[in-house]
């Protein structure tokens, strides 16, 4: 059975993988942060160590009911954690802890042909690309994927091993939670 896993860049590549795969899939770290591309290989490379280190986080005001952080050290932003009626402190041992949880899961899954990784992205870069891979690499035994979506028209598309570029386009006007159909084509040419 295949496994997606989401690496990010933001919420929507997690909010496809659950509508696609149905209710019960396990949480993984990067579901719902917002991550740049040095964030992500920096997070990977140390195992997620000093990730939400209290010195590095940055309140950018209120979202939709929560305190928008970010973790300066990464430049990931978090949305979802941080309930705007208390201060992030209070609140921080339990982010912690959860974070700490989702790190374990993501460090401990088989890889293999059953893992796909999926990192949307703008437009594909294949230098990127095989930086996440090589990453990966460190952590999960061979013959893992990676699924790169990219927004963009992709013109080109390199051939790499075990490395998938899929175009997905955003809907205009756009939408978080992306184009059913578009992701639909996309899982169906990761089958």
């Amino acid at each position: 059975m295949t496994r997606f896993i989401s690496l990010g860049r933001h919420c929507q590549a997690a909010h496809q993988i659950d509508r696609v795969t149905g209710p019960g899939r396990p949480a993984q770290f990067f579901d719902w942060l917002i991550t740049p591309h040095e964030g992500l290989i920096a997070l990977l490379k140390g195992g997620f160590g000093g990730f939400l280190a209290p010195h590095n986080l940055r309140s950018q005001g209120e979202h939709e009911g929560f305190h928008a952080v970010t973790d300066a050290a990464f430049g990931v932003e978090m949305l979802h954690d941080f309930p705007f009626d208390a201060r992030i402190d209070v609140r921080l041992a339990g982010v912690q802890a959860k974070y700490a949880h989702l790190a374990q899961r993501f460090l401990t899954l088989p890889g293999g042909r059953e893992c796909v990784f999926m990192r949307q992205v703008e437009a594909f870069d294949p230098i990127q690309a095989g930086a996440i891979f090589a990453v990966l690499g460190q952590w999960f035994k061979p013959g893992f994927r990676l699924a790169i979506l990219a927004d963009s028209e992709i013109a080109d598309q390199p051939v790499m091993p075990d490395i998938r570029v899929v175009h997905v386009p955003q809907p205009a006007p756009y939408v978080w939670k992306g184009s059913d159909p578009a992701w639909d084509k996309a899982f169906k040419a990761l089958e």
